[in-house]
């Protein structure tokens, strides 16, 4: 019954459209999408289909190409785009290794070509694990293998971790075919950060410390596991600064070096030998108890260094535990220099605009009574973004939270040039936009962005 419904429907049918115009009069593209155009390469992977459409900027040469296939993760360079799906293998399946398919596109003022396909073993987390460099990817991979630990009937299995640095190269007949390869670096252990600089890669794993591991890739052929650095916590983003150094963005290390910390940790390394890589300076908040986070540490959005004033904002929450340290929650801006190391410049901070916001005419929009006048809300405003601009001579500093946003003069913290409150956003749970009286009686109270004064 199903094969003959299929085979009765027209083949249109099951591929993607695309309409052009407005909300109120759209028109089919025609032929958007055809057979012809749908790739299915020769490679283990689930049922999907990842559309690649390219138009020029005023909307006009629409065209499209696909591959059968449900990657997640794509990496694109000024050349070419990829896009990874791992196997999800199951881990009682010995046959099934844990590997990812990786399928290759051109870019061009031309539609978009399906160009290849190659696999890794093991699995990448972000698009910082490729890198193309002289027509070569290169892939940063944390492979799981499951041994059995028994000889019961169901067993025991075991997860080991292994590392893998892939190097492959399209043979211009559909496949991406591994030319070298660095295999088990860090067993047991997880990676937690890459950066491909030209000819150099870096990466970081984990487990207990954070080895900083570096290669010369300059023959692709014979890639070099040059040096290791083993430093307390790990780095989770790595940031080219200048040609022979990293700003690093990660956590802190634990008691006795071991572990993690409470903090969020800045590092600056010296990598211009690649065989002794070495921390020259390093900052964590001055927090004697408490605990403190950043959005970079898993965003790399949320990394602002502007260049020509070595100026790094990072998005920062310090939550103290003593009562008498008031909690942070905002943005700090540093001057990075490699002989000063990170200076604070100053700090924005969000949290009067968080009491705003979840205080609104002593309303609460999350309804727990009797938290506006104990500062609460103070460390809600979770910080998330800032951006640089500048005008003539002057610098300045917007810093965005979930809350508000702030304008700051770079050499004047202490004075913010102009505020924006943003409109609440009702919990689901309130209902049509009603809040909780916070004046002890539990009653509900319409909350309206009229309520709220704007400033900026």
């Amino acid at each position: 019954k199903i094969q003959s419904v299929v085979a009765a429907t027209d083949i249109a049918a099951f591929l993607p459209g695309a309409k052009r115009g407005d909300a109120s009069n759209q028109t089919e593209i025609p032929q958007f999408l055809q057979c012809t155009d749908v790739y299915f390469p020769k490679i283990e992977a689930n049922l999907g289909m990842q559309v690649v459409t390219s138009m020029n900027t005023d909307g006009s040469n629409v065209a499209a190409s696909a591959a059968v296939n449900n990657s997640w993760l794509t990496y694109v360079s000024s050349t070419h785009l990829y896009m990874a799906e791992s196997s999800n293998n199951w881990f009682w399946d010995q046959a099934n290794i844990d590997q990812t398919a990786i399928h290759k596109f051109s870019i061009s003022e031309n539609k978009p070509q399906y160009l290849a396909t190659g696999s890794v073993d093991g699995y990448a987390n972000s698009a910082f694990n490729f890198s193309e460099h002289n027509d070569v990817l290169r892939v940063a991979t944390t492979q799981t293998v499951y041994e059995k630990i028994d000889d019961s009937t169901m067993g025991f299995w075991q997860p080991i971790f292994k590392n893998h640095l892939t190097l492959l190269k399209d043979d211009n007949n559909g496949k991406m075919n591994t030319i070298s390869e660095i295999r088990d670096i860090a067993v047991g252990e997880t990676i937690r950060g890459v950066r491909f600089l030209a000819d150099r890669g870096f990466i970081v794993t984990f487990r207990n410390v954070d080895p900083l591991f570096t290669f010369d890739l300059s023959d692709p052929n014979n890639p070099l596991l040059k040096g290791e650095l083993k430093i307390p916590g790990f780095s989770s983003y790595l940031h080219p600064y200048g040609d022979n150094h990293l700003l690093t963005v990660g956590r802190e290390g634990g008691a006795g070096d071991v572990g993690l910390g409470n903090d969020v940790q800045l590092q600056l390394i010296d990598v211009s030998d690649l065989s002794k890589p070495k921390v020259i300076h390093k900052y964590t908040p001055d927090l004697p108890q408490g605990y403190s986070w950043s959005a970079a540490q898993y965003d790399h959005h949320a990394f602002t260094y502007y260049e020509p004033e070595n100026l790094l904002a990072m998005p920062i929450q310090i939550s103290p535990n003593a009562s008498s340290i008031s909690p942070f929650s905002g943005v700090i801006a540093f001057k990075v220099t490699l002989d000063n190391g990170f200076e604070e410049l100053g700090r924005v901070d969000h949290a009067d605009l968080a009491e705003q916001y979840y205080c609104v005419d002593n309303t609460v929009i999350d309804p727990l009574i009797g938290y506006c006048s104990s500062g609460y809300y103070g460390d809600w405003a979770t910080p998330r973004r800032s951006v640089v601009m500048t005008s003539g001579p002057s610098v300045y500093l917007y810093t965005i939270s979930d809350v508000g946003l702030k304008a700051n003069e770079v050499n004047d913290f202490n004075t913010t040039l102009g505020s924006l409150l943003f409109p609440p956003q009702i919990y689901p749970w309130d209902v049509g936009g009603v809040g909780v009286d916070n004046n002890g009686s539990g009653g509900p109270v319409t909350i309206t962005p009229a309520n709220i004064t704007n400033t900026l």
